[in-house]
């Protein structure tokens, strides 16, 4: 029996590299703007969620209702897995204080209890990794918080990680450095 609990949702993805996905793993999703990134999270996590998996959704950019009217065009209807209590989205601002992440953090876990999820979706690192990346402890807290979060889970971690058009790599304070998988999109 195959020890693989997740899936992409894409077919020649899962094919390519499904059985990486075990329990206890984190998955940067990087690119351009444009490139698919929220997508590819948005997909996996649906189609994880339509599995058994709860999802919680992240956001420090996006608002509900646009996620879900943009989602909708790709056939996700994250409005009826909410309505199922599979799916949970939870917008977050973004402040530079040291003790607010930690506010943030805290949110992010309660709603990880208390939903039982197995999928966590984060979208953007970005914003994070910009404000943080001179602070090197806070920038160490980001990346414990993140690594660790998989493995306490023993679920799926997905980080999205937007690259500036003209660069080819993350240079957000080595989030790519704590990740199992790292996916490039172009």
């Amino acid at each position: 029996m195959s020890q693989q609990t997740f899936t992409w949702g894409i077919a020649g993805l899962d094919e390519l590299i499904g059985k990486a996905l075990v329990p206890g793993t984190s998955v940067l999703i990087a690119g351009n703007p444009g490139t698919g990134k929220t997508t590819l999270a948005a997909t996996t996590c649906y189609n994880n969620a339509l599995r058994g998996h709860p999802c919680l959704y992240v956001s420090f950019q996006e608002d509900k209702d646009r996620f879900y009217s943009q989602m909708k065009i790709f056939n996700l209807d994250f409005k009826k897995l909410e309505k199922e209590k599979k799916f949970w989205y939870l917008r977050l601002p973004v402040f530079s204080e040291k003790s607010i992440v930690t506010s943030l953090f805290e949110q992010i876990n309660r709603a990880i209890l208390e939903h039982k999820v197995k999928v966590i979706v984060i979208d953007s690192f970005t914003p994070l990794g910009i404000i943080y990346e001179k602070n090197i402890e806070v920038r160490e807290i980001l990346q414990n918080f993140f690594y660790n979060i998989s493995k306490t889970t023993n679920g799926l971690v997905i980080l999205i990680s937007e690259i500036p058009y003209g660069k080819e790599t993350v240079e957000q304070g080595g989030i790519e450095f704590v990740t199992d998988i790292v996916i490039l999109l172009k």
